[in-house]
Order: C-alpha cells, then sequence, then structure tokens
C-alpha cells in the first residue's frame, strides 16, 4: 500500500488521572489508533465513492448498485477485525512526554488476512487526564 501520511489526532478522555504514562502496546493507545485507522478508511472511501458516483452518472450508469456496493465495503471496515502487533517504541522525547511506536497493523478483509506497518504516536495531556493520539505513517 502506498505510503499515506495521517494528521490525525484523537483525544481519549478518561474517568481518572494515569497512575503513570501509558506504553506503545497499552489498549487504551492501541484501540484509539485502530479507530482512526477505520475512520481515515471510511473516509478514504466515501471519497472514492462521491468520484465514481459522478463519473458513473455522466455515463447513465446505476446509482443503487453504487450505494450497495460502497454500503457493503464500509460495513466490512467497520466489522472487520484489526490487530497491531509486534509494537516496538521506537523512542521518547521526555521534554513533551511523547512517545513514537512502530507495529503491524493486521486485519481481514473479503476472506484475506493482510498487514501493513503503522508508525504512531502518543502524548498525555499536562494535566494526565487525556492522551493524543496520532497516526504517523503507514506502509
Amino acid at each position: 500500500m502506498k505510503k499515506i501520511l495521517l494528521s490525525i489526532f484523537m483525544i481519549i478522555v478518561t474517568a481518572g488521572c494515569f497512575d503513570k504514562t501509558p506504553t506503545c502496546s497499552d489498549e487504551l493507545v492501541t484501540n484509539q489508533v485502530i479507530k482512526l485507522y477505520r475512520d481515515y478508511s471510511i473516509k478514504e472511501i466515501t471519497n472514492k465513492e462521491a468520484e465514481l458516483k459522478f463519473a458513473n452518472l455522466m455515463l447513465g450508469g446505476d446509482k443503487e448498485e453504487i450505494n450497495k456496493e460502497f454500503a457493503n465495503m464500509i460495513n466490512e471496515i467497520k466489522t472487520m477485525k484489526m490487530t497491531i502487533e509486534h509494537i516496538r517504541t521506537i523512542s521518547i522525547d521526555k521534554s513533551v512526554n511523547k512517545h513514537s511506536c512502530l507495529g503491524t497493523l493486521k486485519y481481514q478483509l473479503e476472506g484475506e488476512s493482510s498487514s501493513e506497518e503503522i508508525s504512531y504516536s502518543f502524548q498525555p495531556t499536562d494535566d494526565k487526564k487525556n492522551i493524543w493520539v496520532q497516526i504517523d505513517d503507514i506502509k
């Protein structure tokens, strides 16, 4: 898959303060990375859907069939199993408490398993009540 740069931030609201900063493999962090990846994938499909609908309408195609196909694709992305494995901490910038991470995003789509390297980072807010999560790159 081509290299994609995502500048999407997600804030995770928590009930209380953290006793310690989460790690790259913490479930709180990896779940948000997976959510961001799903959201980004759905956004990309929605953009392609709009382009294809326009082109198809110009050629007199069936709008309902396109709607059905894209709805199925979006539903599959929403429900597919995703995990992040082989997680490594690449760096920790202690001056701002920012952690840079690398892992293998594994998922199954249309019956076939696939994987991509994904780099992400996270940083607790100063009050340690929230965490900012960012996907930096997908290869």
